[in-house]
């Protein structure tokens, strides 16, 4: 006795099935067209590289001159040009960190044929200290910067107010640079939780140490995007902010300036 199947229901006709596009509805621009535009990002990518690790020889070198200008005798005591040495230390360091990285990449410190993504173990530590100095210095670095145009803009702004006054002590500015290290320090640190080493058993060659390569964790990966994200919003916040103090403080010596004048007129 013959047997009737079941009936199969398609919602696609012919047509669409052949000529329809299933790709237009969440079609991500930059990762589905991956192949082509790789052709464009990555070479951007290594622009930009090549621009950092220029800015840092120019700023190692630059920072170095400033720093022995700064720790004269006649300025070095001086609440403003301690608040710029601590500046020029941490951008120093940021820099000598970058070179770190780069150097240990010359085949200077090991001559070893190149190996994809495989390092030695102690390469691969020495680029982790190097990266949380980076993210550490960079927040000390802007943190000093923009507390120095804040006290300097409350300086002009309200001239003889005591609470002010105690913000241009130099103690008070060493006890900000101790609490900045100590925070920003804690920040960079956790840069090497969400890191670990693994053994790169995909190198082509043979080497005489056994390679290692700096891998996250799935459940990490989120987090230290996360990490970035936030990282990346407190650069945003302390150039804005940066801005609009500035503003404030160009905005008090056109008043300073004015009342200089109005005060000096009659006489």
């Amino acid at each position: 006795m013959p047997t009737k199947g079941p009936k199969i229901v398609t919602t696609t006709s012919l047509y669409d099935y052949i000529y329809g596009d299933y790709n237009s509805d969440g079609y991500d621009y930059i990762i589905d067209d991956f192949d082509t535009n790789q052709n464009i990002i990555k070479p951007l990518g290594t622009l930009f590289k090549q621009i950092y690790d220029i800015t840092s020889y120019l700023s190692f070198s630059i920072n170095f001159f400033h720093l022995f200008i700064l720790t004269r005798k006649d300025l070095r005591t001086q609440n403003v040009y301690i608040l710029m040495i601590g500046i020029c230390v941490f951008d120093i360091f940021q820099a000598f960190a970058n070179l770190v990285k780069n150097f240990m990449t010359w085949q200077i410190v090991y001559h070893e044929p190149e190996c994809y993504d495989g390092y030695r173990y102690s390469h691969l530590v020495v680029d982790v200290v190097a990266k949380c100095l980076q993210i550490m210095s960079r927040r000390v670095s802007s943190f000093l910067v923009l507390y120095m145009a804040v006290f300097r803009a409350l300086a002009l702004i309200f001239p003889f107010n005591t609470k002010v006054n105690k913000l241009m002590n130099k103690k008070f500015s060493y006890l900000i640079m101790l609490f900045l290290i100590v925070i920003c320090g804690a920040w960079s640190l956790i840069y090497s939780i969400f890191v670990r080493f693994k053994q790169n058993g995909f190198c082509p060659v043979r080497t005489s140490y056994l390679p290692y390569a700096l891998v996250t964790d799935a459940r990490n990966a989120p987090w230290r995007r996360l990490y970035f994200v936030i990282d990346g919003y407190m650069s945003l916040f302390v150039s804005f902010s940066y801005i609009l103090v500035a503003g404030a403080l160009v905005v008090a010596l056109r008043y300073a300036k004015r009342r200089r004048d109005s005060l000096g007129g009659p006489a």
